[in-house]
């Protein structure tokens, strides 16, 4: 629920901080579009809900049993049932993290009350819990079987909701191709690293190199397969563990494909299907990992007579 929160508040902000500039560009109207369906797409708004009114969508999402509300009560009810299992530290933080998170979304959630700055605070709020709950778990858990499922779910949730975000935002016509890397890079929170690297010069392979194939960056969506892969093999699933390193390859072989075209625009205008296809198989992934280790099953019996 807290990997869902933070990537939902970090389309959730983007969208806000674009309504706050004003009457919006064409530029920034499609943007809004693409924000809003990976909005949906995440969970975090309705179908039927306008793009042009984001603001009071998100409004009501964050307001008591909008769907941000309800995501955040159940990270808190498993906080509480984990309680006997976690440090007072640990506990504190969560809790902490949660109350102000909860009482931003409850400022911000006043109809006809504080405005879109109070909005982008409560959505920076999600985005703290899960650097919270990140940031403890990488630093005060020991490597056992806890650390390594809650890990694991982590990758498969990111894989999943990246790949999606990035087959609807690169779901564009080529005239679009520099506004949509762009925001690619703004939505996986890898800017700052793409202009460390190859300084203000923005294209296709590069940037989807970043985001998709690079093993190095957190947010990739490679290193969510590579990072699952391991744990997988930790877990002592080398079934699973395969299947995992298959979705690494297949997202490797995309940004090779763009790199390798002669056209590299009209190459990542091809990829929505074929990243809609990997959030599929990371999904099916994820049923397959709840079956192995988490699913109660009854033992097979046979019914009926036996035939002589």
């Amino acid at each position: 629920y807290v990997e869902r929160l933070e990537a939902q508040a970090r389309l959730g902000r983007a969208g806000l901080l674009r309504r706050a500039r004003g009457a919006p560009l064409p530029r920034e109207m499609a943007e809004l579009d693409l924000l809003f369906a990976c909005l949906v797409e995440a969970g975090l708004l309705e179908e039927d809900e306008a793009a042009g009114t984001i603001d009071q969508a998100i409004r009501r999402s964050l307001a008591p049993g909008g769907m941000a509300s309800q995501q955040l009560g159940h990270a808190a009810r498993l906080i509480e049932a984990l309680r006997d299992r976690l440090t007072i530290e640990t506990y504190g933080a969560f809790i902490h993290a949660l109350r102000v998170a909860r009482q931003d979304m409850q400022g911000a959630s006043v109809p006809d009350g504080p405005g879109l700055d109070s909005m982008v605070h409560a959505m920076s709020g999600l985005q703290r819990l899960g650097t919270t709950v990140a940031g403890v778990a990488a630093e005060g858990m020991v490597r056992g079987g806890g650390w390594l499922f809650l890990d694991l779910g982590r990758r498969v949730e990111r894989a999943q909701l990246t790949a999606h975000t990035l087959a609807i935002v690169l779901d564009q016509p080529r005239d679009r191709m520099d506004g949509t890397l762009r925001l690619l890079l703004e939505l996986c929170d890898s800017a700052i690293t793409y202009r460390g690297r190859y300084l203000s010069v923005l294209q296709p392979a590069p940037a989807l190199d970043l985001v998709l194939a690079d093993v190095s960056n957190p947010r990739a969506l490679a290193y969510q397969f590579s990072q699952a892969a391991w744990l997988l093999h930790q877990a002592g699933d080398a079934e699973l563990a395969a299947a995992a390193t298959g979705l690494l390859h297949r997202v490797e072989a995309l940004v090779g494909e763009v790199a390798d075209a002669a056209d590299p625009v009209s190459a990542a205008a091809a990829l929505p299907p074929l990243l809609r296809a990997i959030a599929e198989d990371t999904a099916a992934l994820s049923d397959r990992i709840t079956r192995r280790f988490f699913a109660l099953l009854p033992a097979l019996q046979s019914v009926g007579l036996e035939v002589a």
